[in-house]
């Protein structure tokens, strides 16, 4: 009676999740990333957890020009300057639990099997390769001019959840699953798997910068960056489990292609203004647009077959397809203000706010297909009776969504610099952003469901359930979140010695984030027939609401970095980023050179 119980819990949930089918819009699947519409730059202390705030607190050429291509750097009597740097990504910590033993039938015996969960959370991947070059020469334009370029690329390998292997062995004294060790010979057996899941990640980007110094007052500057990205997972899973007979066992083949292709190009331009000998003001403005398409193709097909005797057997098949693609056009426009002040020869105050709006437009499809078949016999010697079951069922779900996509973001930052001797500054101030997205989807769906199943007793009736529906709509999505983001960094820098520097860095992050969104579904037409009973409806109109949610987070970022100056010229930078949950580790490290030539 147990395989009775558990087949009508099984069509139970395949009847009522059709609700649900329709209510998932298909916008809302899309695998956003940071790299999507954003202006790309070389960031020299671009550490996971301080890359926001180095923006503006620390005083690198490539940073400043950044915040205004205007700002001319200095690179003192030298007329080229060079970067170069190797990261490693960021080693998200990893989470265990363990569950108590379960007890589980294996022909006769009860194996005790302990369960592990493991989570990963995943990060974006860092540059393989950054590379800086900047031009400032002292002859002909006596260090008016400038002109940089910077060069990053990303090409990353990694499984999903770090299980590529291959397995095939064979075993000839234990009979297959479910059955008893008198209930049938024993046969050889085999298990084979063969898994192969990966990530790869591909990405080029380009900066290049430009300005002039019209005069004591006066400055402009021009910059552009182009970035390609191209994310491809796949996944192909088989399993093969049977005797070496004819009749199978387990076979099942699941493979899966999710590829994301993404490019941008960004223009901005700047003026910087000198209000007086300890003062300035600079404007600075910029276009981006850019695309991205991406797919998700799923297939997978099951067989199940045991054949136990002439009078018993047990049989389940099914095949599943989902074909979806997203695509995403669009474009951002931001300005921004910076403001520079020396407050004496060891104090300082900078400060810049950066307004972006963007508008994408959306448009994907989805094309999901799923069919099974069950078949189970079986003899009962007492009663004297033999049982029959047998179901089949079929989905089918086809939408098409448009929609727009728009953020509004604003980012300031203060920081206040004091040299309190030769040998020894502090760096701290606050940075803040606020960000908003908000969603709107229209998406036609047309969904078929029909499900059969039949019990049959042969000294009791037969009893059988029948269901089919078709639906034909439309589903609106709106979605709506909210992020916000506090940090308070210290940073304390000491020189010992001209061969010899370090920095310490403490960074107080405060994340906030609110999400509100509704469905509303529009019933053009439902037909539902159950066991003969049939209901149509038209022009229904339904509504899903998610309850507001809140997220915060706080935590403490600390950063340690030692400075090498082999000569005048040449320098390099260590830096590590700790973590102390649950034990300390080093979840990132970063290796640069520089040289001023």
């Amino acid at each position: 009676m147990k395989r009775r119980t558990l087949l009508s819990i099984f069509l139970f949930l395949f009847i009522s999740q059709q609700n649900n089918i329709a209510q998932l819009v298909n916008e809302s699947n899309f695998e956003d990333s940071e790299v999507y519409f954003t202006g790309y730059y070389l960031n020299p202390f671009g550490l996971s957890s301080f890359k926001d705030i180095a923006l503006g607190k620390i005083n690198d050429p490539y940073l400043r020009m950044v915040i205004n291509p205007a700002l001319i750097p200095d690179l003192g009597d030298k007329t080229f300057s060079f970067y170069f740097d190797l990261r490693g990504d960021r080693t998200p910590s990893e989470e265990y639990n363990y569950y108590p033993p379960v007890p589980l039938m294996f022909g006769s015996s009860y194996l005790p099997t302990p369960v592990y969960n493991h989570s990963i959370n995943r990060y974006e991947p860092q540059p393989l390769l950054s590379a800086g070059f900047i031009f400032n020469p002292s002859d002909f334009l006596n260090k008016n001019f400038y002109a940089a370029a910077t060069y990053q690329i990303i090409r990353r390998d990694g499984s999903n959840y770090g299980s590529d292997y291959p397995v095939m062995y064979m075993n000839e004294s234990v009979p297959a699953p479910g059955a008893g060790q008198t209930s049938i010979p024993v046969f050889p057996e085999y298990y084979g798997y063969y898994g192969s899941e990966d990530i790869f990640t591909e990405a080029h980007m380009f900066s290049l910068h430009s300005g002039y110094r019209l005069s004591d007052k006066f400055s402009l500057g021009v910059g552009a960056n182009i970035v390609n990205y191209e994310k491809t997972n796949n996944q192909i899973n088989s399993d093969d489990y049977g005797y070496f007979q004819e009749v199978p066992g387990y076979i099942s083949n699941n493979v899966r292609e999710k590829i994301s292709d993404y490019s941008h190009f960004d223009f901005n331009g700047g003026i910087n203004y000198s209000l007086s000998m300890s003062s300035s003001i600079g404007l600075k403005a910029g276009y981006l647009f850019g695309d991205i398409s991406q797919i998700n193709y799923n297939e997978r097909i099951y067989d199940y077959s045991y054949y136990y005797n002439s009078s018993e057997r047990d049989t389940n098949i099914g095949y599943s397809l989902i074909d979806q693609n997203w695509t995403r056009d669009g474009k951002s426009f931001y300005t921004g203000l910076n403001f520079d002040h020396k407050i004496d020869d060891v104090k300082g105050v900078t400060a810049y706010y950066i307004f972006t709006k963007s508008n994408i437009d959306l448009s994907s499809s989805s094309s999901i297909m799923d069919t099974s078949f069950y078949s189970y016999r079986w003899y009962d010697s007492f009663p004297d009776n033999e049982y029959e079951y047998f179901g089949r069922s079929f989905l089918s779900e086809e939408k098409n969504s448009t929609g727009t996509k728009e953020t509004i973001k604003h980012e300031v930052s203060v920081t206040f610099k004091w040299d309190f001797s030769p040998s020894a500054s502090l760096i701290t101030g606050i940075f803040y952003k606020n960000k908003n997205d908000k969603i709107n989807s229209k998406e036609p769906i047309e969904l078929k469901m029909n499900s059969y199943y039949r019990e049959r007793n042969y000294e009791n009736a037969d009893s059988e359930n029948y269901f089919e529906t078709y639906e034909k709509g439309d589903l609106t999505w709106n979605s709506e979140v909210s992020f916000w983001t506090m940090q308070v960094p210290v940073f304390f820098r000491v020189v010992f010695d001209e061969y010899l520097g370090m920095l310490i860095g403490i960074n107080k992050v405060l994340n906030t984030w609110k999400i509100s969104e509704d469905v509303t579904k529009f019933v053009d037409y439902r037909y539902k027939n159950e066991n003969g009973i049939i209901e149509e409806k038209r022009g229904q109109i339904e509504k899903f609401r998610q309850p507001v949610r809140k997220i915060t987070d706080d935590d403490t970022k600390v950063v340690l970095g030692f400075e090498i100056n082999f000569s005048e010229s040449l320098r390099n930078r260590i830096m590590f980023e700790p973590e102390f949950d649950p034990e300390l580790r080093i979840a990132q490290w970063w290796l640069s050179f520089s040289a001023n030539l």
